[in-house]
């Protein structure tokens, strides 16, 4: 099995941890398959402060699920209301498929997304810090 090099982003698993034990229900929404999420997951302990994964194949290996599909699957089977709800993203896809959905949008500056285009995606909210997303 191939060994992932991933490392969470500075500040992140502690900021996770206090939204957490706040009670804050944070859910997974990715473009990563089932079992390299599950694997980061573990590596990184944040499967017991997760209310929930959802990733393109959770449905079926055959389905492709796009971000704002995700999404829009999160919100029905976790049963949150997008009016109560905020997706934090570091891509314009991440961004898109809060508007598509009427969810609450922050952009984040580090990650895999280009400051531009998130900045075209035109995010509700943009933090430089894990930190700052504890003031939103």
């Amino acid at each position: 099995a191939p060994e992932y090099s991933a490392l969470p982003y500075p500040g992140i698993l502690d900021v996770l941890t206090r939204l957490h034990n706040s009670g804050v229900k944070i859910y997974i929404v990715t473009n990563k398959r089932v079992k390299p999420t599950l694997k980061l997951m573990k590596k990184f302990q944040i499967t017991q402060i997760c209310s929930g994964m959802f990733t393109p194949d959770i449905v079926s290996a055959d389905i492709h699920l796009t971000k704002s599909e995700l999404l829009n699957l999160a919100l029905k089977i976790s049963a949150v209301d997008p009016q109560n709800a905020l997706i934090v993203g570091d891509t314009e896809l991440d961004i898109a498929a809060g508007k598509n959905n009427n969810v609450a949008t922050c952009a984040v500056t580090w990650g895999y997304g280009r400051t531009l285009m998130l900045e075209k995606a035109d995010a509700d909210f943009t933090v430089n810090t894990a930190v700052e997303l504890l003031d939103l």
